[in-house]
């Protein structure tokens, strides 16, 4: 009988990777970050030839790895020296996955308990069964850096989209008026009520500045100079430049 176990880690770990990938778009596929050469394209195709070079290893069968890709997506290869021509779509790496892996489930299940718990030749005690599960952990660490590289790609697509539409700067107001000119950078003091639109918190919660005895005296001095000494609510800090309430 088969393992179930490994069948059903090769069905998540590729099931994952499959739909992370199917996510990325062209534009994203060899992006990677200042230092790093490391591209989404390189770890979906650096996916399929080490699960491949694993399992069939483990079967004691031959590696089925179209041609080229070893030398672009092996251990041994460096992103930064392929030339761009070189490099197969996303779509192509996708239909090869997914192809990949009802063929090398129905390797594993061929293989009895027998078969995967004998060590492998040149793997010291390694057996059959660990050979497996080292190389679909792998994949599952690279799938990992796909989802960490998608992650960065949109959020700086989104920093610049924030970039050219930045949002206005709170006023700097040094009165003791409680008042901003812009609604979504509230402050209060003295007991004002605080309307917290934009800020993330629900509105019409009271925030209490604790005053100390020269303030309760009338001191007129600017909010910046008497918040000095000022123990501030726990949930909120009022900052002395912008005056904007913030989550701990």
């Amino acid at each position: 009988m088969s393992d179930q176990s490994l069948l059903m880690l090769l069905d998540e770990v590729r099931g994952k990777t499959l739909r992370l990938l199917q996510s990325v778009t062209d534009d994203e596929t060899r992006w990677s970050p200042p230092e790093l050469h490391n591209h989404i394209l390189w770890h979906a195709g650096h996916s399929f030839v080490l699960v491949e070079s694993l399992i069939t290893e483990a079967a004691g069968e031959l590696p089925q790895i179209p041609e080229g890709w070893f030398e672009i997506f092996s251990w041994k290869s460096n992103p930064a020296q392929v030339a761009s021509y070189r490099w197969p779509p996303l779509a192509q790496i996708i239909v090869q996955l997914t192809e990949q892996q009802g063929r090398l489930r129905r390797v594993i299940e061929r293989l009895s308990e027998e078969q995967l718990s004998r060590p492998l030749p040149g793997r010291g005690t390694h057996t059959a069964r660990y050979v497996i599960i080292h190389g679909l952990h792998d994949e599952a660490c690279h799938s990992g850096e796909i989802w960490l590289l998608r992650k960065l790609i949109r959020s700086s697509v989104k920093e610049k989209t924030n970039a050219s539409h930045p949002l206005p700067s709170p006023a700097t107001t040094s009165s003791l008026d409680g008042q901003t000119a812009h609604g979504d950078f509230p402050f209060c003091h003295r007991g004002r009520r605080l309307r917290c639109q934009g800020s993330g918190f629900s509105a019409d919660q009271d925030l209490r500045l604790q005053e100390d005895e020269a303030g309760r005296s009338g001191d007129r001095r600017p909010l910046s100079a008497r918040l000095k000494g000022h123990r501030q609510p726990a949930r909120y800090r009022v900052f002395l430049r912008r005056r904007v309430p913030i989550r701990q």
